[in-house]
């Protein structure tokens, strides 16, 4: 795959502002901080697949995260070339020639509905294959939980940003941020496939709800366990359970909400067998986010 990124570094955060109106008429002006809205175009094959409101960082990685996650691609081998224009607005990905394209699904991915029509339509013909359960310390899940709480940069900033991190033996690998829970997602996936990371190994942390499709896009990605700051619908856990997928949510260092644990890596039978956490380890994986 030839990577050609020609865009120029944009700002993610812009400086603003706001009038603090309290109860007591104790008013004051704050200054903050404000996410940049980027719109993205995905064009596969000269057809436009997908339109996105997004972050402008990892581009590169949403592009293939997008395409891998809804069933384009199955690898990064099935991409010859990949182009980013020079505003950062375009993406054209030109496929193998012996990768065939079903017609283009033009989607804008903006609202949470919008995704979830985009999941149900790419699903109607796409079966999730059921996942091998893989164990695990569950040391492990307290761990990334209180990586996690440490928050990250933008959202630091804003107070609107979604994040995602990819968790491999207590260690995380990477992490992005974005306007949108799906495209951090996608992007956490992308950089994996770019740098030839086995999924079916790791866990994905991420801030938002999970819905189905974001359940979808872990067993798609053959990731065996999923981590969420916040919760689950009663629809992802009945397709954790139905294919395999360990669903944990409401993540803090002191607790977590198990969902579902087909390992059993969870249960108090797995303490005495859990094995010390290399924390020096986790740390320099975490890198300037520490």
């Amino acid at each position: 795959m030839k990577v050609i990124d020609c865009s120029q570094p944009q700002e993610s955060l812009r400086p603003a502002g706001y009038r603090l109106c309290r109860a007591d008429g104790n008013d004051c002006d704050v200054r903050w901080h404000l996410q940049h809205e980027h719109h993205l175009s995905i064009v596969v094959n000269d057809q436009l697949a997908f339109t996105l409101t997004c972050t402008p960082e990892h581009l590169a990685e949403l592009t293939l995260g997008r395409l891998f996650s809804e069933g384009f691609i199955s690898s990064t081998n099935d991409v010859a070339r990949l182009h980013i224009c020079q505003h950062g607005d375009v993406v054209k990905v030109e496929l193998r020639e012996d990768i065939p394209l079903s017609p283009a699904l033009a989607i804008h991915i903006s609202t949470c509905n919008a995704a979830r029509e985009a999941h149900m339509v790419r699903r109607k013909s796409q079966a999730l294959q059921p996942l091998t359960p893989m164990p695990f310390d569950r040391r492990w899940v307290f761990a990334a939980a209180k990586e996690f709480s440490q928050d990250t940069p933008m959202h630091k900033h804003s107070r609107g940003a979604h994040s995602c991190f990819l968790v491999q033996r207590g260690q995380v690998l990477f992490y992005c941020e974005d306007l949108g829970r799906h495209n951090a997602f996608d992007k956490t996936i992308g950089w994996a496939l770019r740098n030839g990371v086995d999924m079916s190994r790791c866990f994905i942390i991420t801030s938002g709800r999970v819905p189905t499709d974001m359940a979808a896009k872990a067993i798609s990605a053959r990731i065996p366990v999923l981590l969420s700051a916040s919760v689950p619908t009663d629809a992802a856990i009945d397709l954790a359970r139905e294919k395999g997928l360990t669903l944990i949510g409401r993540i803090k260092a002191e607790a977590v909400a198990v969902y579902h644990d087909p390992s059993g890596s969870m249960s108090e039978d797995s303490i005495r067998k859990s094995a010390p956490l290399d924390a020096k380890a986790r740390r320099v994986a975490l890198g300037g986010l520490a």
